[in-house]
């Protein structure tokens, strides 16, 4: 749903937070996974998962057969720098804003659990461990997620990251292969 994702991202956009003191927009998306959840429609189980030591939230998606697991991450974090776009979801915290696109990146793969968890046949082996990381920009969100008790229930097989590429041909995409 596409309007969805608009409305979240431009929800998120409005209400920036610095890297690890994404609170609010950690509650924000906790609150809307806990709606895609209750209005599932697939077969999936459903684990929401609060981190506890830090800011970060993840979301696994499982199969009823076995298959490899794959973790999709995103950033809840904005940068200390003011907002210059002049448009109605502009940032509403003063010398903050979401500069890197972690609003846009957090609405899809919000996205990508509202499609899991809507259609029937969409996941049929396996899991999907979406991961909402916080403090992308600082390096400090990685290094408390892997070192938290929840990274054992949430490692993956396979992990995916996007992000935007400043000067990037428009519709091009860059993949980077990782150890």
């Amino acid at each position: 749903d596409l309007d969805r994702a608009r409305k979240h991202r431009h929800e998120l956009h409005q209400n920036p937070e610095l890297s690890g003191q994404e609170h609010q927009t950690a509650q924000t998306i906790s609150s809307w996974l806990k709606d895609l959840i209750a209005q599932k429609q697939s077969d999936v189980d459903c684990q929401l998962i609060n981190f506890s030591n830090c800011t970060a939230l993840a979301i696994v998606i499982t199969a009823s057969k076995t298959g490899p697991s794959t973790l999709l991450r995103c950033e809840l974090d904005a940068l200390p720098i003011p907002e210059t776009i002049d448009t109605p979801y502009r940032s509403r915290n003063n010398g903050i804003s979401h500069r890197c696109g972690h609003d846009g990146h957090a609405a899809i793969i919000l996205a990508v659990v509202q499609q899991l968890l809507s259609t029937q046949s969409c996941l049929q082996h396996g899991r999907v461990v979406c991961l909402f990381q916080p403090a992308e920009e600082t390096g400090a969100g990685a290094a408390d997620v892997i070192a938290a008790p929840e990274w054992s229930v949430i490692q993956a097989e396979y992990a995916f990251a996007l992000h935007n590429v400043p000067g990037l041909t428009e519709g091009a995409s860059l993949f980077v292969l990782g150890h």
